[in-house]
């Protein structure tokens, strides 16, 4: 008898795994949202797509095929449209962040800054003691570091050129956006894009983390780079 009792709950517990998804899937108020069928029940889809290492890719062709909203994941979408950048991303936004943002936030839970807080009010109150720094007025102050990186980078890939060196225009770029931020935050030396004309990769990476634990030891700062254009409900 109780192991006719074990074998119902078992039994039990596999058709709840596998009706669950497909009820969700049928009474959802955005079912009608396009794209791959398997997403409609499953995340092992998107996450193949994403394993496989070109998902930025197949994002592409899912909007060629299905429009501006594509369904990747039973409760996740990727919007692709400009004039949706406010109303998902807005300060008064009612989107709530996914969890996708721990990934980008301190192995501490219980730390988590203004671009990881997914709670709209701690969010606006983290939000609050940083907004003047990105006023007009803060951001014009920062122009001119700006521009001398500018020229400095300009300056690299003219003697690239005329060496006719091949380069990781990539690589170059993140050296680039380094030297922008230390820059305009804390005044450091341009020790990548001026010190190492030609940089190799390994070489800009030492340079990197030494600069950064510099940075870090004066306690300044951490900086985020959002990866995602997709949104996560919470059906």
């Amino acid at each position: 008898m109780a192991n006719q009792y074990l074998l119902y709950s078992v039994l039990s517990a596999v058709c709840l795994l596998v009706l669950y998804p497909i009820v969700r899937a049928i009474v959802s108020p955005l079912r009608r949202v396009p794209g791959p069928f398997l997403a409609r029940f499953t995340r092992l889809w998107y996450l193949r797509k994403v394993y496989q290492g070109h998902f930025e890719q197949t994002d592409r062709e899912l909007h060629r095929t299905y429009g501006p909203i594509v369904r990747i994941a039973p409760n996740e979408y990727s919007v692709d449209d400009p004039e949706a950048i406010k109303t998902i991303y807005g300060h008064a936004s009612k989107f709530v962040k996914a969890p996708w943002y721990y990934a980008s936030g301190s192995p501490d839970p219980h730390l988590a800054d203004v671009f990881t807080e997914r709670d709209p009010q701690l969010h606006a109150a983290k939000r609050r003691k940083i907004a003047n720094l990105y006023s007009t007025t803060t951001l014009l102050r920062m122009e001119d570091s700006v521009n001398d990186c500018v020229r400095l980078m300009i300056d690299r890939f003219n003697e690239l050129s005329d060496k006719r060196a091949t380069f990781n225009m990539q690589h170059w770029m993140q050296c680039y956006a380094f030297d922008v931020i230390g820059q305009i935050t804390v005044s450091l030396p341009y020790v990548i894009v001026v010190a190492h004309p030609v940089l190799t990769k390994s070489r800009s990476q030492s340079v990197l983390a030494s600069s950064t634990r510099v940075k870090m030891s004066k306690g300044c700062f951490r900086a985020c780079t959002p990866t995602s254009g997709t949104v996560q409900t919470s059906e």
